[in-house]
């Protein structure tokens, strides 16, 4: 309570709202504005101390919500996702899908599953290696045996730029050839049907 935060949430499926705070038990200020026709994907970016929220249709194609905030925190935060309820007399309920961090080292903690909703199934451990990787990106699919699976070859943004669908996962092993990417950062994404997607970072030098 009383942290320094950058949010931005929708709220009653028409509005966007961003509040943040600069200064530790200071003021909030908000920014709230009507949602665009189906922006229902929600994105933040940090940079050095410079926070921008965005909004989205697709996942893939992102517009500005407000100008980049400038706020001083540590290299180390806590980020999460929340669900509120205005009526404090009202339960409300949400679903979060397609949610991955991107940059900086890996997380300290994961917050339990909160009690009262039915886990589906834990995240599977995914590898890839070598990272940074000069042109064949080595993918260890063991914990996907059996499973059919799609990899997602995605920039920064979250855009798609190639996918392999894999109708049953048989080798541990799978092979991308991205020799023809620019050097540079990217994600690969692990879908399998009934399973957490799984995102990870590798980068091509």
């Amino acid at each position: 309570q009383g942290s320094k935060k950058f949010t931005l949430k929708t709220q009653f499926s028409n509005s966007l709202r961003r509040e943040i705070r600069t200064m530790t038990f200071g003021a909030t200020n908000t920014l709230q504005s009507v949602v665009p026709p189906f922006h229902t994907w929600l994105r933040l970016v940090r940079s050095g101390n410079n926070f921008t929220a965005y909004s989205s249709t697709n996942g893939t194609t992102w517009v500005q919500f407000g100008q980049t905030v400038t706020i001083s925190m540590n290299s180390c935060i806590q980020v999460g996702l929340f669900v509120e309820s205005l009526n404090n007399t009202t339960t409300t309920q949400a679903t979060f899908d397609n949610v991955f961090t991107s940059g900086g080292n890996q997380m300290l903690s994961q917050a339990p599953h909160t009690q009262g909703i039915p886990v589906i199934e834990m995240t599977r451990e995914v590898s890839i290696f070598p990272n940074p990787a000069t042109g064949v990106v080595n993918i260890d699919l063991t914990a996907y045996a059996g499973r059919p699976v799609r990899l997602e070859v995605c920039n920064l943004f979250g855009q798609v730029m190639h996918y392999v669908d894999i109708d049953e996962v048989q080798h541990d092993l799978v092979n991308m050839d991205l020799s023809g990417y620019a050097k540079g950062a990217y994600l690969i994404r692990v879908i399998s049907g009934g399973a957490p997607t799984v995102t990870k970072l590798f980068n091509i030098q």
